[in-house]
């Protein structure tokens, strides 16, 4: 958490060991238009109208045509388990000791708004589930504009994304694609999702496999 209560991110990987000092994984001071003057810590949940520039992970039009939105965090909590999401598909678990869930609630008490960021990560297998809860705390209505599940910065531009498409009956063919620099996108109709686009984006650092293939040889 930054000093003015934005959440910011600086890791992402395997789990840490406690006791230690993480200073180390803060960047330095960068004065370019990639993110907030003099801010190097990307925000977790970019918002617009709040001085970051890159694509916001929420955006939304108030009554008086505004868009700004500044998050910060009021409150979180660790829970066992992982929760349903109501109408969609989803993982889930069995045991509630199979994964468990943390809750980080952000608001902006100006624009009525509460965003509730859930991370799920599980006891067993390397991977982290995201979602975003958003509610309007107000009398008036608000529109959403855009609306992500979650916002995540690549160190840099040699990892690859690694999609799954394909068609019936060849689902899930693997395709890989490096990130470089602007907007990726990948989708499918409603009524095809299941067969031509599995709705994750894993994330490749072809350097790792090529250092394990040396271990190996």
């Amino acid at each position: 958490m930054l000093e003015n209560n934005w959440l910011g991110h600086v890791y992402f990987g395997p789990a840490l060991a406690g006791g230690k000092s993480y200073g180390h994984l803060v960047p330095g001071e960068f004065y370019g238009f990639s993110n907030r003057l003099g801010q190097p810590v990307p925000l977790e949940y970019p918002s617009g109208g709040a001085g970051d520039y890159r694509i916001p992970a929420l955006a939304i039009e108030l009554p008086n045509g505004s868009g700004v939105l500044d998050l910060q965090y009021k409150s979180h909590r660790v829970t066992h388990g992982k929760p349903s999401l109501a109408g969609l598909p989803a993982t889930y678990v069995e045991v509630g000791g199979e994964a468990e869930t943390l809750e980080i609630l952000m608001g902006d008490h100006i624009a009525d708004i509460e965003v509730r960021l859930l991370y799920t990560i599980y006891r067993d297998r390397p991977v982290v589930v995201r979602s975003a809860r958003i509610a309007n705390t107000g009398k008036s209505p608000v529109i959403v504009r855009c609306a992500m599940s979650a916002s995540l910065d690549i160190p840099d531009s040699e990892w690859q994304l690694l999609t799954l498409s394909g068609e019936w009956p060849a689902n899930a063919m693997s395709n890989a694609s490096t990130s470089g620099r602007g907007a990726n996108r990948f989708q499918a109709p409603a009524e095809l999702r299941v067969t031509s686009t599995t709705p994750s984006w894993p994330w490749l650092d072809p350097r790792r496999r090529k250092q394990r293939a040396r271990r190996s040889v």
